[in-house]
Parts: C-alpha cells; sequence; structure tokens
C-alpha cells in the first residue's frame, strides 16, 4: 500500500484537533493526532475499493442495489435487537401484520429504512457542509420514523414528531436545550472541505460523537447508521453496491457496546475510543467493499450464470401451456445484458444461436423466471436479479435463498410462479436501482 502524502498527514494531523478547545461545547472529534496514518492507510485503501466498484455501477449495480437496500433494512433492525427476513419485509410492505408487536413495529421502521436509503440517497447535498447539517440529520431521522412514529418504538412514551430534537434529559448525553448548538458543532468538525481520506475518517468518527449528543428521543442508533451510509455514498465510496451494516451485526455486542461508553468518558479516554471505533468501522467497511468486488467479479459471475442455466434447464416449470426452456447456449447473450445493459429482443434471440421458435421459448423462460425483465411486451430486456437466483449468482448473500423450494418437487410444477417470483421483492419495497 502506498504511504499517504506527507502533506495529507500534516493537514490531518491539524484537523484532527477540532475547533479550539476553549469555544468546543462537547469533544474531542478525532482520535489522537498519533491515530493519523493507521487510520488514512485504511481510509486509502477502502478509497481504492471504491475505485475499482465504479465498473459494477451499470446494469448488474442497478439489478443488486434494491436487494442491498432491503439487507440493509434488516441489518439495521438486527443492530436494534429484532432479527428480520427479507421475506418478512415483503409481506409486511403488502399488508400482511405480524401478530408480535414489537416485530410489527420492526417491520415497519425496516419498510421505512427500505423507502428512506433510496429517496435521501438520490437527494443528498454535494457539499461535505451540507452532509453534515443538523437539518439533514433531522430530515434521516424523520425518513425513517414516518411509518413507526417514536410512541410506537416505546410503548407508553410520549408521541414525538419524527425529526424533532429530544426534550427530555438523557443522563450522560447532552441537554436538551443544548443539542442544536452542538450538532452546529458537530457540523462544524465533520463538515470540513477535508482531503477524500480524511473525509473517511470523519465518517467513521462522526456517528460516535452523534451518538453522545443523543439529539432524538428514540431511533438514534439506526439514524446514524444510515446517515454514516450516506456520506460514505456521497463519497463515491459504496456505489450503493455494499454497506457496513452486515458486518456490524455480526459484531452487534461490539457495536453497542462502544457506542454505549461514549456518554461517560473523559475526553482522552474519548480520544481513544474514537480511534478503536473509527478503526473498527473502517475494518468493517473494506471487509465488505472487497467482498462485493468479488462478488461483481463478472468471469465468476459468468461460471455461476453457467451454474444456474444448467439447474434451470434441467428442472423446467410448466409457462401457461407451454414448459420452460432454458439452453446453456443463453449464457453469453444474459452475461452480455448483464453487463451492457438492455437489448432488443430480436438481437437477444440472435445472440443465442438458436432456431428461432427455440430462441423465442428461451427468452420467454429467462423472463419467467425474472433473469431478464422489460417494461412492454415488445420493449428491449434488461437483466434483473430475482430472488431464487442469489443462492447461485451470489450465494450467501440473500438469507431466504438458502431454503428455496426445489422446482420440479411436484409433477407438473408451476415453479417458479410460487418460488422465483412470489419471491422477488414488490416495487413498493424494493424501488428501481
Amino acid at each position: 500500500m502506498d504511504t499517504p502524502d506527507p502533506a495529507v498527514q500534516l493537514s490531518m494531523t491539524a484537523s484532527m484537533e477540532g475547533p479550539p478547545a476553549e469555544h468546543a461545547p462537547f469533544g474531542p472529534f478525532f482520535p489522537g493526532a498519533g491515530a493519523c496514518d493507521a487510520l488514512l492507510e485504511r481510509a486509502a485503501a477502502l478509497i481504492a475499493e471504491g475505485h475499482r466498484l465504479e465498473a459494477a455501477s451499470g446494469p448488474l449495480g442497478s439489478a443488486l442495489r434494491p436487494l442491498l437496500r432491503v439487507l440493509n433494512a434488516c441489518g439495521s433492525s438486527e443492530l436494534d435487537g429484532v432479527a428480520l427476513h427479507p421475506g418478512e419485509l415483503e409481506r409486511a410492505a403488502a399488508g400482511e401484520q405480524d401478530p408480535d408487536p414489537e416485530r410489527a413495529r420492526a417491520l415497519r421502521l425496516a419498510c421505512a429504512h427500505v423507502v428512506a436509503e433510496q429517496a435521501l440517497a438520490a437527494a443528498l447535498p454535494t457539499k461535505p457542509v451540507a452532509l453534515y447539517a443538523p437539518e439533514l440529520v433531522q430530515c434521516v431521522h424523520a425518513e425513517l420514523h414516518r411509518l413507526a412514529p417514536s410512541a410506537e418504538i416505546e410503548p407508553g412514551a410520549d408521541a414525538d414528531l419524527p425529526g424533532a430534537w429530544r426534550e427530555r434529559g438523557a443522563p450522560g448525553h447532552a441537554e436538551p436545550g443544548d443539542i442544536a448548538d452542538q450538532l452546529e458543532w458537530w457540523q462544524a468538525a465533520y463538515g470540513r472541505p477535508f482531503g477524500l481520506e480524511q473525509a473517511v475518517v470523519s465518517a467513521m468518527c462522526a456517528p460516535h460523537r452523534l451518538a453522545w449528543v443523543r439529539p432524538f428521543e428514540h431511533g438514534n442508533g439506526r439514524t446514524a447508521r444510515l446517515h454514516t451510509l450516506l456520506v460514505l455514498g456521497a463519497l463515491g465510496l459504496t456505489q450503493g453496491l455494499w454497506s457496513p451494516y452486515r458486518g456490524m451485526a455480526r459484531e452487534r455486542d461490539t457495536y453497542t457496546g462502544r457506542l454505549r461508553t461514549s456518554a461517560a468518558l473523559d475526553p482522552e479516554a474519548t480520544r481513544r475510543e474514537l480511534e478503536s471505533f473509527a478503526t473498527w468501522q473502517l475494518d468493517i467497511c473494506l471487509d465488505e467493499a472487497r467482498a462485493a468486488r468479488e462478488r461483481l467479479d463478472t468471469e465468476r459471475l459468468k461460471e455461476r450464470m453457467s451454474e444456474l442455466l444448467a439447474w434451470l434447464g434441467a428442472r423446467p416449470w410448466v409457462m401457461g401451456s407451454e414448459r420452460s426452456v432454458i439452453k446453456p447456449d443463453a449464457l453469453e447473450a444474459l452475461h452480455y445484458t448483464a453487463i451492457t445493459g438492455p437489448v432488443e429482443r430480436a438481437r437477444f434471440i440472435a445472440m443465442l444461436g438458436l432456431q428461432h421458435r427455440t430462441g423465442r421459448r428461451v427468452l420467454s423462460s429467462l423472463i419467467d423466471f425474472g433473469l431478464l425483465v422489460s417494461d412492454s411486451s415488445r420493449a428491449p430486456v434488461r437483466f434483473n436479479l430475482p430472488v431464487a437466483s442469489l443462492r447461485f449468482l451470489f450465494p450467501g448473500f440473500w438469507p431466504d435463498t438458502a431454503v428455496a423450494e426445489e422446482p420440479g418437487s411436484a409433477p407438473e410444477s408451476s415453479w417458479p410462479s410460487a418460488v422465483g417470483m412470489a419471491g422477488r421483492l414488490t416495487p413498493s419495497l424494493a424501488g428501481g436501482g
């Protein structure tokens, strides 16, 4: 790994000191200057991974992003103590009510997360100072809690407007009357026009200090996590193709323990804890970014596509009055569509190299399964990722695929309608790419 530029190191060392101590109402905002080198190295490595993912931000990325938003919602819920599966979110989005009130609330919050992440990511400000604006933090909280107000999150609590600052005291955290001023300092510390490596370190430290302020009555952790993800996206690191949620959920006790101690530390202990917290988060981000790069490697994906086509070809299903036809010849055309984008139907059929009638049946079968989608019966086809395909194309990525029904388990099976198509997320939940 390249050594960080000396000028960047000097700048980072200076910036880590934050606003003048005599004026800062709370802090510190960054680890000690001695932590500069190690944090910058990790930040530089994460930036490099972000650049490598840029090539995957095309059709394949568009197909994957809606699924990742759903997994992020499940991961955030798990960090809050309620483990959810994607299938539960789909049923909740379709109007099914869970009989357990706690899970019902968690499902409403998770569904709101999916919608909020998509909407906020599409409307982020471009200036660094605006990424840390208190108003943006309020907006994140409001979007996350429109479907489940804070009174629902903790039964018996007074109803609070989504996005409203906390009005009651919280031992070990900011006084309610100081929240607005302290978040202005928070913005001043983290929203500077840093270099990219410095901006990454800022994004890793900011949620720790936001947890100390505890600006909202409820939902502070969920808000801080989504805000961090949005900042990482704005910095060009995630491309919407990975997030730290999965890794954080695996280490939930570490996460909750670190944030719990943030409220009761003296300044020097806070600096040490900030270094530990930022290092922990950066390591998780690096693991997830590298996993995304490997997952989206086009040659490996092509091998997995071949396995999926062979599996589907050996298990035909009923499509109206016909049975599906999947041929290995579809591999090149399908892979091409996943990498380059929409393809005219006639061209796709020609790329198969099969007799026209057989080629049309292969195309119809791929559409019926969901690997290809189209806006109309004559419009170009584009690549898609139905849930039933994920255990082949992205093994280990989607938890519900481990128990997917075997097609052809009954004569004249209507699969994939019962598995692949019903397993796709509803548009109201997953949204577009």
